[in-house]
């Protein structure tokens, strides 16, 4: 089936976040990335990759927390 990478970038004003980003602080966080290939591609059909439930349940409960990293690791 390969790899296959995804990243996320959003700006830190756009999610609301007004303290600098440090390692070790948290964000709550809830992701939902539909994804429809071609059937050469992942074996075709829609594929979902979900960070945490809150969007698919509509409930902020299901999101879960985010620890910032540094780029070695915590």
């Amino acid at each position: 089936r390969g790899d296959v990478n995804y990243q996320l970038a959003i700006p830190w004003a756009e999610i609301g976040v007004t303290a600098p980003p440090a390692v070790g602080k948290a964000l709550t966080l809830g992701v939902v990335l539909n994804d429809a290939d071609t059937p050469k591609f992942l074996g075709g059909g829609r594929g979902r990759i979900l960070w945490f439930r809150g969007v698919d349940t509509k409930n902020t409960e299901g999101f879960g927390d985010v620890v910032l990293v540094g780029p070695n690791g915590p």
